[in-house]
């Protein structure tokens, strides 16, 4: 279980990254390539306490927000009313997460077929987790960027999701 303040810049924590049809805000229905992030620090519907011993009695966290006895998961503020809601990505990010070269994503992007349309902004890239606006996800994104165009000379710029070549 890695920490928010262990997060590498030089690498990407990824849990999982897939392509996928948006299917949520003004973007649903747009192709989209998820890559989503390890650790999260804001335990939403959880307090720190709770969270840190539910990852310890737990190898596996439920999928989705159902537990293995069929009840839906519920984190302790939640369940007093202290939070209007409990995270259903918890299992997605909380004990997963790998250490990944930058090359890695740009090389799945090129074994799904995806690649250019990724690049021309066809597909859009969606960062999610976890929490990628943890600063040290912020660096490491920025230095996927720059890695990335340091490798295809026709990525230029990323404005907003979309690449200008």
């Amino acid at each position: 279980n890695k920490s928010y303040m262990s997060i590498r810049t030089d690498k990407l924590l990824v849990t999982s990254d897939f392509y996928t049809v948006q299917g949520e805000g003004i973007s649903s229905g747009i192709p989209a390539y998820f890559i989503r992030l390890g650790v999260c620090n804001l335990s939403c519907g959880m307090s720190r306490k709770w969270f840190n011993e539910l990852v310890k009695m737990h190898k596996d966290l439920p999928e989705g927000q159902k537990m293995p006895d069929g009840t839906i998961f519920e984190g302790d503020l939640h369940a007093t009313g202290e939070a209007t809601w409990t995270c259903d990505s918890t299992s997605q990010w909380a004990l997963r997460g790998e250490d990944k070269d930058f090359q890695y994503i740009i090389d799945r992007w090129k074994e799904q077929g995806l690649y250019e349309d990724i690049k021309n902004g066809t597909i859009h890239i969606i960062w999610t987790g976890g929490e990628p606006t943890i600063k040290q996800h912020q660096e490491a994104i920025v230095n996927f960027i720059e890695y990335w165009k340091s490798v295809d000379s026709s990525v230029k710029k990323i404005i907003s999701g979309g690449i200008v070549s």
